[in-house]
């Protein structure tokens, strides 16, 4: 299998959080995600992601009812290398949301979310790398999350749903990223993280400017012509207070920090995923949200073109696992 391991610097947030009242408790607060490690060669690839996160709700005003939220995503998402140091990765959800209290009607949404556009650039050519027995990556990347999901759906009864059920958060926001990654034979470990800037949308409603990083180890194993490549760490989804009309918004913000295991499985032009997250620790909208669990599985399909066709193929942290 002709195929290198890479890791990838992490990207947008796709259960991105949407308050438009004060009393909405923002379930996605703490559902941060990134593209984690990924099969990344000279080639072009597209791909579909499938997350599911659940979280528990409290009661925190008058009126409110203790209530489950359960969010799903499907991206649809792919890259185009044009040079072996450079990558621009555009991603485009579709979302469906379900908040269940103990006794009010279940609440429900799905729809096309923001899509975002990223562009990384490796600091350290990988050629040079591949010949090195402690061989190291470093990237550098920034992009823009664009309204182009619904943020203003309303209920059965006509009524504006709460926020965190939006598809959409009505803003267009600034993307900023980074990663290092160590890797000596099969083991290695990556360092992330990544910043969400959040703008006003037309609502007069600013949501926190987000921050996630994560540390992970992970170790391949080939198999003739497939590989496993499983992965182990700890990540952290940092959220600061909303704002609307220029005044901080109580009860929204916080943070939330997993552990998280994962498993990728390569066999010719296809690599498949499967990860799990659970929280150890938060403090998510003053306390009243709990994170309960995350799930995520996804399949990539990688092809070649003329440009790519014609790059030398690196190897160390990009070595080809079939060698390994």
């Amino acid at each position: 299998m002709k195929q290198f391991v890479r890791i990838a610097a992490a990207i947008a947030l796709w259960c991105t959080p949407v308050l438009v009242q004060a009393c909405d408790v923002c379930g996605c607060s703490g559902g941060g995600n990134s593209l984690g490690l990924l099969p990344l060669v000279p080639r072009h690839f597209v791909g579909l992601r499938w997350q599911l996160q659940s979280f528990n709700t409290a009661p925190h005003h008058e009126g409110d009812q203790a209530a489950t939220e359960t969010y799903q995503t499907i991206d649809l998402w792919g890259r185009w290398q044009p040079h072996r140091r450079l990558q621009v990765i555009g991603i485009l959800p579709y979302t469906s949301a379900v908040r269940t209290p103990q006794t009010d009607p279940v609440l429900k949404s799905r729809g096309i979310g923001d899509a975002s556009l990223l562009a990384q650039f490796s600091l350290l050519d990988p050629q040079k790398q591949r010949l090195r027995t402690w061989q190291h990556n470093l990237q550098l990347g920034g992009g823009v999350k664009l309204p182009t999901g619904a943020s203003q759906l309303l209920d059965a009864a006509g009524e504006q749903l709460p926020g965190n059920l939006q598809p959409g958060t009505g803003s267009t926001d600034w993307l900023v990223s980074g990663l290092y990654a160590l890797r000596r034979g099969n083991w290695g470990v990556s360092l992330d993280a990544i910043g969400r800037l959040s703008s006003e949308n037309n609502q007069q409603y600013q949501y926190g400017h987000r921050f996630n990083s994560g540390i992970q180890g992970f170790w391949v194993k080939s198999m003739g012509n497939a590989a496993l490549l499983p992965s182990a760490g700890v990540m952290m989804d940092y959220r600061q207070e909303d704002r609307n009309a220029g005044k901080w918004v109580g009860d929204t913000g916080g943070h939330a920090v997993y552990a998280t295991l994962g498993l990728q499985a390569f066999y010719g032009n296809v690599a498949m995923n499967i990860g799990y997250a659970v929280p150890l620790n938060h403090q998510l909208n003053d306390g009243y949200v709990t994170p309960t669990m995350h799930l995520n599985a996804g399949v990539t399909w990688l092809f070649s073109s003329k440009t790519t066709q014609k790059q030398p193929m690196p190897s160390g942290i990009f070595q080809d696992v079939s060698k390994i």
